[in-house]
């Protein structure tokens, strides 16, 4: 009986130390269910096979492992737009987007006409 309590008493605390760890990533890009279902599932998998609390220590480590790993969520900015480039997160303002196509214009691969319109798209975001 004191095994019984002692193994509930593991998969209590690992449950509980992943849903912390899950709540430290929610703003990554496992997010809160990444980190906390990975944990929990490969502890509890570990503590029923073995039927012992090393399931509790795997799990822990395994969410803390996918707590450090993970990305941050790309945040959009309002005046901005998100771009993915190779993996990585370019964000584009609209003084950038406005700088390009003043090139383009010089450079008479658009119109003047084509800048206005596309300059006035731009500023109404």
């Amino acid at each position: 009986m004191e095994t019984t309590n002692h193994f509930i008493g593991g998969v209590a605390f690992l449950f509980i130390a992943t849903f912390i760890i899950g709540l430290i990533g929610i703003k990554k890009e496992l997010g809160f269910w990444g980190i906390f279902g990975i944990g929990a599932l490969i502890g509890l998998l570990v503590a029923f096979m073995f039927n012992s609390n090393m399931g509790t220590a795997i799990g822990i480590v395994v969410s803390l492992i996918c707590l450090l790993i993970s990305k941050k969520k790309a945040v959009k900015a309002d005046d901005s737009k998100a771009i993915y480039v190779g993996g990585d997160m370019k964000l584009n303002s609209v003084a950038d987007e406005l700088l390009k196509l003043n090139e383009l214009k010089e450079k008479g691969v658009i119109t003047d006409a084509e800048f206005a319109l596309q300059k006035e798209r731009l500023l109404k975001k």
